[in-house]
C-alpha cells in the first residue's frame, strides 16, 4: 500500500468559523473523484463552501444570531474518521454536545457536492438546538423533528440516485433517514418521526420558500 502525498501527514485540522482567521487563498478548487483522502484538500473545499455557498452561509448567519458565542465556538473539526469515531460509514459528520464544534469525516465524503450537504445537515443541527432550545424538553419529538428539517434542508434526498431506492418519492426518503438517525438515540424514534414529520417537513427556517433549494 502506498501513501498518497504529504497532504496525508494530519489526520485532523480545525477550522475556525471566522473567515478573517482561515487560509482561503486557493482559487483552483479540484473536485474530489472519490472520499477525500486528503485533510488539506478537504480544508480547501471546506473553506471554499464556507466563502461562497449562499445557502451555508444563510445557516451559519442565523446560528450567529440566535446562539451565544460557545455555539460553534471551536469551528469545525475535519477528520479522518475511523470505528472509533462512528461504527457506521454512513455517518459522516455530527455536532457535538454542548454544541460547540461540527465534526465531518473527510474520509467519508465525496468531494465538494456531499461535503455542502453534510455541513448545512449539521448546521441545521446547531440552528434547530438554539432556536428551539426552550422545547428540548419533549426529547424525542426534538430530536426528530431537528432530523427531518437536517435531511430535507441538507439535500440529501435531492438527487435521483438519493431516491432510486424510495420509487422517487422525497418525502419516504427523508422519512426514512431522519428516523435512521433518531433511533439511534430514542427508543421511540420511529413513532417520533412520524408524529413529527408533516410538522417539521414545513419548516423551512431560515430559509424562505425560494430559498428551499
Amino acid at each position: 500500500m502506498t501513501k498518497s502525498n504529504n497532504d496525508d501527514i494530519d489526520d485532523e485540522i480545525l477550522i475556525p468559523l471566522d473567515r478573517t482567521q482561515r487560509r482561503l487563498k486557493d482559487s483552483d478548487l479540484e473536485q474530489a473523484k472519490l472520499v477525500y483522502n486528503t485533510i488539506e484538500k478537504c480544508r480547501r473545499d471546506t473553506e471554499y463552501v464556507l466563502e461562497h455557498d449562499l445557502r451555508t452561509r444563510k445557516l451559519l448567519q442565523a446560528v450567529q444570531q440566535h446562539c451565544d458565542s460557545r455555539v460553534l465556538s471551536e469551528g469545525i473539526l475535519l477528520k479522518k474518521c475511523t470505528n472509533e469515531d462512528f461504527n457506521e460509514f454512513s455517518i459522516r459528520g455530527e455536532m457535538s454536545e454542548p454544541q460547540k464544534r461540527i465534526k465531518l469525516c473527510c474520509n467519508r465524503l465525496a468531494g465538494i457536492p456531499e461535503l455542502r450537504r453534510t455541513l448545512i445537515h449539521e448546521l441545521v443541527h446547531s440552528f434547530d438546538h438554539c432556536r428551539l432550545r426552550k422545547t428540548r424538553h419533549v426529547g424525542c419529538n426534538f430530536i426528530a423533528c431537528t432530523e427531518i428539517r437536517a435531511y430535507a434542508l441538507g439535500g440529501q434526498c435531492d438527487l435521483p440516485v438519493d431516491l432510486a431506492k424510495f420509487d422517487g418519492n422525497r418525502d419516504e426518503c427523508i422519512k426514512y433517514w431522519a428516523t435512521m438517525s433518531t433511533i439511534r438515540n430514542c427508543d421511540n424514534g420511529v413513532e417520533a418521526v412520524e408524529r413529527m414529520f408533516e410538522k417539521c417537513h414545513k419548516d423551512l427556517s431560515p430559509f424562505n420558500l425560494e430559498e428551499k433549494h
